[in-house]
């Protein structure tokens, strides 16, 4: 800031020299006299010196530099988000898991070819199951996928035990695929993991 002053009074001066430098005398102050070419510099060199002075002002001390400057508010972060920790979901509630009582496989045949049947006994307290889910843990051909299904047995079927059914067509003979089991319901259970295999042997 006092930099900005000494730039802003040498550009008066300067000013002043160049209006006032024939030897004009201005109340109790009598200004040399200076030949032209020294007015004609005071004048430009006090022009610059006073429009440096304003653009620096502007710049760098004036209310909207100062307000532009101001770094932006940061927004509130959650307690889990500062401390890096993740936010788990949400647990189950109430009620009880489903359970997988046993699967049975069978090999059969149709018009269509060798399938594997499986048949999924389970029971659900609540009646609230809508999915079965199958995790593949080995195949003896490449890039075997089992797809969800949904479970459309009533909720009291549910409850008093019935059996969701899984056909597996064949890919040709010997094909055999390991595989668990999982059962969902809709308040977040998972009933137990149950190992079976689909042979087409």
């Amino acid at each position: 800031m006092s930099l900005l002053l000494i730039f802003a009074i040498a550009g008066v001066l300067g000013l002043l020299s160049a209006l006032f430098g024939g030897g004009t005398e201005l109340g109790p102050v009598t200004f040399p006299k200076l030949p032209g070419w020294a007015r004609l510099s005071a004048g430009i060199l006090g022009i610059l010196l006073i429009g440096i002075s304003l653009w620096a002002w502007w710049r760098f001390v004036s209310p909207a530099a100062t307000a532009a400057v101001e770094p932006a508010s940061t927004p509130a972060l959650a307690p889990a988000a500062l401390s890096g920790v993740a936010v788990p979901q949400a647990a189950p509630v109430g009620g009880q898991a489903p359970v997988i009582l046993g699967i049975q496989t069978s090999l059969m045949a149709n018009f269509a070819g060798a399938f594997v049947l499986a048949e999924i006994h389970f029971q659900d307290a609540d009646g609230d199951v809508y999915e079965v889910a199958y995790t593949v843990i080995a195949s003896s051909v490449p890039g075997v996928v089992v797809q969800p299904e949904l479970i459309t047995a009533s909720p009291q079927e549910q409850k008093a035990g019935t059996v969701q059914t899984l056909e597996w067509s064949c890919q040709g003979s010997g094909v055999i695929v390991a595989l668990k089991a999982v059962i969902l319901d809709k308040a977040g259970h998972r009933s137990s993991l149950v190992p079976f295999v689909l042979d087409c042997g």
